[in-house]
């Protein structure tokens, strides 16, 4: 009998934006020049469901040029790919792409010449076995490759195994046991293998999640005469709690022996790695966060975090703490205010470097058409550090127009 598979998509979603931004520190230095930033950008957001089959897409492109030739015209993209595909029962294989931009080093101010492009491809096959009727071992075999836009940064290849059990005790709570091992390979020729062993737990009440592992992890690197091997207890974890049906919050922790190449600052959005060096990071991050949505529509933001990077192969450590908060309302059926806020402050502990970095910013979305939006925003940001020239000031203002072509 052929397998039918039942379909469901979202709508493949268009959009092109038009947007015109003017700083008066587009240098963002001491040393301050304006300019204004056109860009032209196109973005595609598309969700399928066929059965056996899954995918996500998110994905934009744009380019931009200073009117002044303040800084060369560039080429500006972003994408997440999430497919998913079951090949025969328990078979499946994946495919993951995440293209982002990304900062050289957080030390350096965030400008063109600071920014290059990071690309990760992950795909490999993944087997689920049932041992028994609440026991499971799953095994997957992934390659990833990871590049830069810079060719100053390293370009690497890794090829990742894992192995895990998991047994069901109650309909709402499960564990096991996990090891994962990976081989990582970079244009210079030097090489890493990690290895870890975990413990995992999951857990789900009426209104909360529970998601947590704890383990100990392995990593030996090797160029040429060169070898050094770091080892540690690694672990995560991720709470998430509804307060009531307009509000939700989350806390997530997670401590890994990894490296500039992997996914981890996806998964932790406000880690900054240095990509200027390419070492083993013994990095922490921990991210806690609220959401609130207001009987008249308001919808409220807040998120507290903190991470650390410890360079082992270099002997370096940054520290960032900070807030960011954010705050949408509407007006008026048309028009919606939005406003955006944070606060940062980085310790560089080799360096005697400590830097407090402030922004906030407030604009108006305004609906002339069922598909047609047009944005104005100003915005003002600021670094105060113990080195002066990385201290700035900025003001900014922009206009665009958003067209939904589908």
């Amino acid at each position: 009998m052929a397998h039918v598979g039942f379909i469901a998509a979202e709508p493949l979603g268009v959009t092109g934006t038009v947007s015109g931004r003017f700083t008066d520190n587009a240098n963002k230095s001491q040393n301050e020049e304006s300019g204004t930033e056109m860009t032209t950008r196109v973005r595609v957001k598309y969700s399928r469901d066929e059965g056996r089959c899954t995918s996500d897409l998110d994905a934009s492109l744009g380019y931009s040029y200073w009117v002044n030739e303040l800084y060369d015209p560039e080429t500006r993209a972003a994408a997440g790919f999430d497919g998913n595909c079951e090949i025969t029962e328990g078979l499946n294989w994946e495919l993951i792409d995440n293209l982002s931009e990304v900062l050289q080093s957080s030390r350096q101010n965030d400008t063109p010449d600071n920014r290059t492009r990071k690309n990760i491809f992950r795909t490999g096959p993944l087997l689920t076995l049932p041992l028994s009727r609440v026991d499971q071992l799953r095994t997957s075999l992934q390659y990833e490759n990871t590049e830069y836009e810079d060719p100053e940064n390293q370009d690497s290849d890794r090829y990742i195994g894992s192995l895990a059990w998991n047994h069901q005790f109650a309909v709402t709570f499960s564990g096991g046991l996990s090891a994962t091992a990976d081989h990582q390979e970079l244009d210079s020729g030097a090489e890493t293998d990690s290895r870890a062993i975990n413990l995992n737990l999951n857990k789900a009440w009426a209104t909360t999640t529970f998601s947590g592992s704890v383990g100990y992890s392995e990593q030996e690197v090797t160029f040429g005469a060169l070898n050094q091997t770091n080892d540690g207890v690694v672990g995560s974890l991720r709470l998430t709690r509804e307060l009531n049906p307009t509000a939700s919050f989350f806390f997530s922790a997670s401590r890994q022996l990894t490296d500039q190449a992997s996914d981890f600052t996806i998964q932790f959005q406000d880690v900054e790695f240095d990509y200027r060096e390419q070492s083993g990071i013994e990095v922490t991050a921990i991210e806690s966060g609220l959401d609130k949505q207001f009987g008249d529509g308001t919808q409220f933001g807040g998120q507290l975090f903190f991470n650390r990077s410890d360079y082992l192969q270099i002997d370096e450590q940054e520290d960032a703490a900070g807030l960011r908060l954010r705050l949408s309302r509407s007006v008026t059926p048309r028009l919606r205010l939005n406003a955006n806020g944070g606060y940062e402050y980085r310790r560089y502990e080799n360096a005697s470097q400590n830097d407090q970095l402030a922004s906030a910013s407030v604009g108006l979305s305004y609906q002339l058409s069922a598909d047609l939006d047009c944005t104005a925003s100003l915005g003002y940001s600021q670094r105060d550090s113990d080195l002066p020239s990385s201290e700035y000031t900025e003001n900014w203002a922009q206009l665009g127009l958003s067209y939904r072509f589908r």
